[in-house]
């Protein structure tokens, strides 16, 4: 991904509480969008995957407008089949670094990606058990269950 990317777009995942969640009420990403009615978002793979991992998260990837109002509209439909808090992760996608600051780079030259986190709780102003505040930036957010 090129800066240019990076400040243009956002990256919206789920924690694997809330794909738990969804594949208990057989609900997939996309009717998950469908249901918010969020339009302009696409699945692509996490980019701070290990190359050659088995497994390789699909996350949303979407302008940073459109993500930071389709985050509140996705939290909603979460809450509405999980009695539990809605942790909102914002995620900073990152170089890797070795031990001297330079940047770690694989064999094709591409830098070693990690994420960084931070975490807020949402809470909906008809629930008394949750708090906090939803907060988007420009580089991801992660949606989980607390």
């Amino acid at each position: 991904m090129s800066r240019e990317d990076s400040n243009e777009n956002t990256y919206l995942s789920f924690s694997p509480e809330v794909l738990h969640a969804l594949n208990q009420n057989h609900i997939t990403i996309e009717k998950l969008l469908e249901k918010a009615g969020v339009d302009g978002l696409k699945l692509v793979p996490d980019p701070a995957a290990a190359k050659g991992q088995r497994e390789v998260l699909m996350i949303l990837l979407g302008s940073a407008a459109l993500t930071a109002a389709a985050t509140p509209l996705i939290t909603n439909i979460i809450k509405t089949f999980v009695n539990k808090p809605v942790i909102l992760q914002n995620r900073a996608l990152t170089p890797i670094l070795d031990k001297n600051g330079e940047v770690t780079r694989d064999k094709d030259g591409q830098p070693v990606m990690k994420w960084s986190y931070t975490e807020t709780l949402d809470r909906p102003e008809t629930s008394e058990n949750l708090t906090g505040v939803i907060k988007a930036t420009k580089t991801g957010i992660e949606i989980g269950i607390g």
